[in-house]
């Protein structure tokens, strides 16, 4: 049996065509019941985020951005909550833990790693989705190869996703959908 996906059509087709042994055959149809039955669970929960979005302004305007679909769109906007109560972008990126630590003595500032203090689920979804906006965005790729070629490609997608929150928090504030560029 050649299948990408496990739980796919194909794979589930083929596994209910085998013919094992009683005990063995009692097994598998007992989980392929539980696999139909958390492929409905699922669409039913995927159906409650799109109704969620469609219901919520700000996630359907998060979803102009490249990468950003419902579930993200929600946890984004969850995790923010009301934008007006962040005076900057960069107060948001403090916020979401996404701004370098700064350690000063003696006239001398050296900057760290990320804080990490925050919204860690904000900060998790956001890397995740540099991603996707590197590869939709000529400014993010520019920034992402900047980045990496200096310090490694996994702080280049921590500071796209701080220009992505910076992005957001623009989007937000001024009520407007992403222009690619």
């Amino acid at each position: 049996m050649e299948a990408s996906d496990i739980f796919g059509k194909k794979a589930i087709r083929s596994l209910r065509e085998c013919t094992l042994r009683a005990c063995y055959q009692q097994g598998l149809d007992g989980y392929l019941r539980l696999v139909e039955m958390l492929n409905a669970l699922i669409n039913e929960v995927t159906e409650t985020i799109k109704s969620l979005v469609e219901d919520h302004p700000q996630a359907k305007l998060l979803m102009t951005i490249p990468g950003i679909s419902y579930y993200s769109a929600l946890l984004i906007i969850s995790e923010i909550g009301d934008i007006s109560r962040f005076p900057s972008a960069r107060k948001l990126a403090s916020y979401a833990g996404l701004v370098p630590s700064v350690s000063s003595s003696g006239g001398r500032t050296r900057y760290g790693s990320i804080t990490k203090q925050g919204s860690k689920w904000l900060r998790w979804i956001l890397v995740e989705l540099s991603y996707h906006f590197i590869r939709a965005s000529g400014r993010m790729h520019k920034i992402s190869t900047r980045v990496g070629n200096k310090h490694g490609r996994n702080t280049a997608r921590v500071a796209v996703a701080r220009e992505m929150l910076k992005i957001i928090y623009l989007m937000l504030r001024d009520n407007r959908a992403f222009i690619r560029d």
